[in-house]
């Protein structure tokens, strides 16, 4: 049975698609990886585009899926596949094997800079050109990433209401989170949490121990002075994110995390005001000691 890599692949701008992998890509990888990076490799090469290998999510890359990647770039020495984001241990093996067909750069805005330009213009239009597509392939690439720590919750959420309610597939089981989700505005990220965190069934015959009733929502006065439903989750957090902005005047950004007890209470940004798209990146998910993590190191909200 041949192992398909953890690949996600967008084209980003007309003139780019972007490649996000992510987890450990080690030699059960190797098959997968190989085929369809040739495979995209091919449609960039047809598409007159330029491939962009985003690691920031690889944890690490052995020496075969090291090798892997040179027998798919090696011909490509003349116009190198574009790596951003390797981290120190990534790019340590990456810098050693020294990959004809790869050329390594801190940023996206690094790589696209190095791309050659397409037609004759002026240094201004250049640079003005360069903008905007960094601009615009930061974003998706943060969004995909974004994408990409809740799939694994929710595919686990997916698994434990499989075989709760003997759902026909995977498909069936998104459904109905999705559903589910949608009458109180809640992020599919959320509602698989609380799947993912309820209690187990204490008999065949309960699944939810204690979660039949619940209690009603607080009657909240500045809810109140915005007609707010207090049953409309993403609401409800950010009209409180803006009554504290509103109440320190002088903030020029806020934002609101909530641990998260099935991902080790890490703190999930949940609503933002002001923060530029790289900021959120590196605060969607807190799970080490940056500056809002003491609330995380109290099990409390911040």
């Amino acid at each position: 049975m041949t192992s398909h890599p953890p690949l996600t692949v967008r084209t980003a701008t007309g003139l780019t698609r972007v490649v996000c992998l992510s987890g450990a890509l080690g030699p059960d990888t190797c098959p997968g990886l190989e085929r369809e990076l040739r495979q995209y490799l091919d449609e960039v090469g047809r598409h007159e585009q330029q491939l962009v290998l985003d690691l920031a999510d690889v944890q690490s890359l052995s020496i075969a899926a090291c090798q892997t990647l040179r027998h798919a770039t090696d011909h490509l020495a003349h116009s190198p596949v574009l790596v951003v984001g390797a981290g120190p241990a990534v790019r340590a093996v990456l810098e050693h094997r020294k990959l004809p067909g790869v050329r390594l750069h801190d940023t996206l805005a690094d790589a696209l800079a190095a791309l050659p330009d397409a037609v004759s213009d002026t240094t201004a239009q250049r640079a003005a050109r360069h903008s905007h597509e960094t601009d615009g392939l930061r974003d998706e690439v943060f969004g995909l990433r974004a994408r990409a720590r809740t799939r694994t919750l929710i595919g686990v959420a997916q698994g434990i209401l499989l075989a709760r309610y003997g759902l026909p597939g995977p498909d069936a089981s998104f459904t109905l989170l999705r559903e589910a989700s949608q009458p109180h505005n809640v992020p599919l990220g959320v509602l698989a949490s609380a799947v993912v965190s309820a209690p187990p069934p204490q008999s065949d015959a309960r699944w939810f121990t204690g979660r039949s009733t619940h209690m009603s929502p607080p009657a909240t006065g500045f809810l109140q002075r915005y007609g707010i439903d207090a049953h409309d989750r993403r609401q409800v957090l950010a009209t409180a994110l803006h009554e504290a902005a509103n109440i320190l005047s002088d903030a020029k950004a806020a934002e609101l995390h909530l641990t998260d007890p099935a991902q080790n209470d890490a703190l999930v940004l949940e609503q933002q005001l002001a923060l530029d798209s790289a900021y959120r990146d590196q605060a969607t998910l807190v799970t080490g000691p940056l500056t809002c993590a003491p609330a995380r190191s109290e099990n409390a909200s911040a």
